[in-house]
């Protein structure tokens, strides 16, 4: 009986000595753990947050339950760069209310962070405490569903339709103005050319979204294709914007014309020439560039708060507004 109590005591033994074994912290745990906090500490400097975090858990990982000033100031600042301000400040309060005595673990062959920048830990915290209590304060007692409801809501509000941008921009574009032109008669007897009253060719737009295929008179064909827009919708922490646009009235076909000469204005770059052959490509290419051509965008804006913008910093919240802009058409 003895016996069988003396080999379970010994097996409790041996299995408690492996328990301490696997959980107790060996001279390589140091060294790794030093080289996670060294490139951690590199990764700070060079503002790659992402990835200084990252480091510093592995860092944390080595040191098996033990810690020390130096990786947890790295680990207060890195998650308040990265705007996890409430991990962040309950991170504050452990360094300044309980401290690591009981549970430090000195790095071996690394020069810390204060060392190589000569920052003072305590100062520096400080500095910060009173405004990343105040940032926790919003972050812990504001609802992130309310704060998008109300940004959606507002934008739908204060959002200016595309059928508002054509009525001011068709003041301007009425007539859009395609080329000018007269006809030109050689005078059979006499030499030289007679040359009729000059005429434009133009579109209107009378506030249309799209207007295209468009059929003239006098034996000119020229199809185009006049659209307006909105383009260019984006949302970030700040800001939602978007653009409406006059978009470029294109030749989609081609211009023609039979009968009698006529001659294009020289002011367009076509030259001085009769068109009984049809109209050729030097003169589509030359009015592709004038001021029929051309666009009318307007972008708007519509900001967020210190509040909204703070709530869409947090992980996740801005990827959830532009999930509800989309499910409202607004993006």
């Amino acid at each position: 009986m003895k016996k069988i109590k003396l080999k379970n005591l010994f097996i409790l033994t041996a299995l408690f000595i492996g328990a301490l074994n696997s959980f107790s912290q060996t001279s390589i745990d140091i060294v790794r753990a030093s080289n996670y906090y060294s490139k951690a500490s590199g990764y700070y400097r060079s503002s790659n947050y992402s990835s200084s975090l990252s480091s510093l858990k592995e860092a944390e990982a080595n040191l098996k339950g033990k810690t020390n000033r130096d990786l947890e100031y790295l680990k207060i600042m890195t998650n308040y760069k990265l705007k996890h301000f409430a991990e962040s400040y309950k991170l504050l309060q452990e360094y300044f209310e309980i401290g690591y005595k009981d549970r430090t673990a000195y790095f071996k062959n690394v020069e810390t962070y204060d060392e190589l920048t000569g920052i003072n830990y305590e100062e520096s915290l400080t500095s910060i405490f009173v405004e990343l209590e105040d940032k926790y304060s919003v972050v812990s007692n504001t609802s992130s569903t309310d704060i998008i409801s109300s940004i959606v809501a507002r934008i739908k509000e204060n959002k200016i339709p595309l059928k508002k941008f054509i009525e001011t921009t068709t003041d301007t574009y009425e007539s859009v103005y395609v080329f000018k032109y007269r006809t030109k008669k050689f005078r059979q007897g006499y030499g030289g050319y007679e040359y009729g009253n000059w005429q434009s060719l133009n579109i209107s737009l009378e506030g249309e979204v799209s207007k295209d295929r468009i059929r003239y008179e006098g034996g000119y064909r020229v199809f185009v294709t006049v659209k307006f827009v909105e383009t260019g919708k984006t949302i970030t922490t700040s800001s939602y914007r978007y653009t409406h646009k006059y978009s470029n009235t294109k030749i989609s076909g081609t211009a023609s014309i039979k009968g009698s000469g006529y001659q294009i204005s020289t002011s367009y770059g076509i030259k001085d020439t009769s068109f009984e052959n049809g109209f050729n490509d030097y003169a589509i290419r030359a009015l592709r560039n004038y001021d029929y051509c051309s666009e009318k965008s307007e972008e708007y804006s519509i900001y967020f708060t210190e509040t909204e913008q703070l709530i869409l910093e947090q992980e996740g919240n801005l990827e959830k507004l532009r999930k509800a802009l989309g499910e409202a058409n607004l993006l």
